[in-house]
């Protein structure tokens, strides 16, 4: 590993036609060479000289209240499960792995902390990617009902442990064609529960905390800006925002 330069590696790289897989390569083949420099095995990083490759931006969707409300009550009815994580996600802005590695000590008093997520290529929780996406965000007043309903399912320290990890997305897929959200993915309700929160007029920087985003320079700019009160607020503002759209 150690006689791998930056010149190989930008040349195996270019070597992969697809945007999407030569960015979400680089971004694996960068964590692995960052560990490999922290157990001391390399001493010399080559990405240190390679600039990162950002993965294509594709044009975001995010369905709307009325056709999230028409789907939910369609998928209580077909796919009771799925409805659940669905509506959990759609709640929190959490991303599918991190939910998918929930367990019930992640939840607290007022907060869900999230530090780890599942992997579906290595089908095994693990530490999640960045530091920003180490959070903790409220536990918001309305997932409350959700999750006494989630606790009739649950069986051991895992929340969604009813879930059949390995054929969510076919399943949710299959639902969603059916019903004729053909744009939709899970992916697509974290967007929806950002946008819930910018609609409501929530401050952009709370947003990028609760979403675990890392589009500030650094994590402390984001959280010297948000105190304890000042989300205390927020919170409000969305559970008001929640009921008149209700």
């Amino acid at each position: 590993m150690s006689r791998i330069n930056a010149i190989d590696i930008e040349r195996f790289i270019k070597t992969i036609e697809a945007p999407a897989a030569r960015a979400r390569t680089f971004r694996q083949l960068k964590s692995c060479f960052l560990s490999l420099e922290k157990n001391r095995i390399i001493k010399d990083n080559p990405f240190d000289l390679i600039k990162n490759i950002q993965e294509p931006k594709g044009k975001t969707y995010a369905p709307t209240k009325e056709e999230l409300v028409s789907f939910f009550t369609y998928l209580q009815n077909a796919y009771y499960e799925i409805y659940l994580i669905c509506k959990f996600i759609s709640l929190t802005g959490l991303r599918k792995g991190e939910a998918l590695a929930l367990t019930w000590k992640d939840i607290k008093n007022d907060c869900i902390v999230i530090d780890k997520a599942y992997e579906g290529k290595a089908k095994k929780v693990q530490t999640t990617k960045t530091k920003t996406s180490n959070r903790t965000i409220p536990l918001f007043k309305e997932l409350e009902p959700i999750l006494s309903e989630i606790k009739l399912l649950s069986k051991g320290d895992e929340i969604f442990s009813f879930i059949h990890k390995s054929s969510l997305d076919l399943r949710f897929r299959h639902h969603r064609d059916k019903f004729g959200l053909n744009n939709l993915t899970i992916h697509s309700l974290r967007h929806y529960f950002a946008t819930e929160c910018l609609e409501a007029g929530i401050d952009r920087k709370v947003v990028q905390v609760w979403l675990g985003h890392s589009n500030y320079k650094t994590t402390s700019d984001i959280y010297s800006h948000v105190n304890g009160n000042f989300e205390k607020t927020q919170i409000e503002l969305l559970a008001k925002y929640r009921q008149i759209k209700e």
